[in-house]
């Protein structure tokens, strides 16, 4: 159908958004209870993927980067998802990322997600 589908990755790297968080690493975004012990994130804005050439160069480098740390999974049994992050079609995001130092020039940011038990 040309569609995709929540286990699809670009790249080699799943586009996060909530469907995709939930079949990777289960509950939803605020649930203690996920599978995944940590994320570790690509956000790019539209300027950035609009450059195809830097945009792989950056993908590439944050696969790389995925890579190394699915191998700490098996040296601490901590599991961290790996996600891009399409800043044009997750917006709600912009706003806690320039809080936490993304420059409103920055084209990409790494962002590393630890989830703390609910009070």
């Amino acid at each position: 159908s040309g569609e995709l589908s929540v286990s699809d990755k670009l790249a080699r790297v799943q586009e996060l958004d909530e469907e995709s968080f939930r079949w990777r690493c289960g509950g939803g975004v605020d649930d203690s209870a996920a599978k995944c012990d940590h994320a570790f994130v690509l956000a790019t804005t539209k300027s950035q993927e609009d450059k195809l050439d830097e945009l792989m160069a950056t993908l590439r480098a944050f696969v790389d980067a995925s890579r190394m740390l699915h191998n700490v999974r098996d040296d601490t049994g901590k599991n961290i998802a790996c996600f891009w992050l399409r800043l044009e079609r997750g917006s709600s995001w912009d706003p806690l990322l320039r809080k936490h130092g993304m420059a409103a020039l920055d084209s990409y940011a790494h962002v590393a997600v630890a989830w703390q038990p609910s009070p």
